[in-house]
């Protein structure tokens, strides 16, 4: 689902439905719904960003994301790989600025705790 933000209003602009498994991804139905978002929406004086989940974390779609010129917070695995073999959980520093694998693009990387049965997750 594609939800245009603006303060307190959200508005629904676009879905897809993913099949599962063996099928487009979540992220490759996402690309095109983006592409719908007329150009003057992501131009003038605010400055849009998206922000998605962790099922959008491809390099495919963040790429798609940067070349659309959107700013995006996109949440990761902690499993997920850096350039020079490092894991996102060895990170000791919020803000670090890394290259994830596969992406030229370096990103700052940041965390939160979530909480779930008093149990803390990363």
């Amino acid at each position: 689902m594609l939800y245009l933000c603006c303060g307190e209003l959200r508005l629904p602009w676009a879905f897809q439905v993913s099949r599962g498994k063996g099928t487009t991804s979540p992220a490759q139905l996402a690309l095109p719904l983006l592409r719908t978002v007329p150009a003057t929406l992501l131009k003038g004086n605010r400055r849009p960003r998206l922000h998605a989940d962790g099922g959008f974390e491809s390099a495919e779609f963040v790429w798609g994301m940067l070349s659309r010129g959107l700013d995006i917070v996109v949440g990761v695995r902690c499993t997920q790989k850096l350039e020079g073999g490092q894991q996102i959980r060895d990170l000791m520093v919020r803000g670090s600025l890394v290259k994830p694998t596969g992406l030229d693009q370096a990103m700052c990387v940041s965390w939160v705790w979530l909480s779930h049965n008093k149990e803390p997750e990363q």
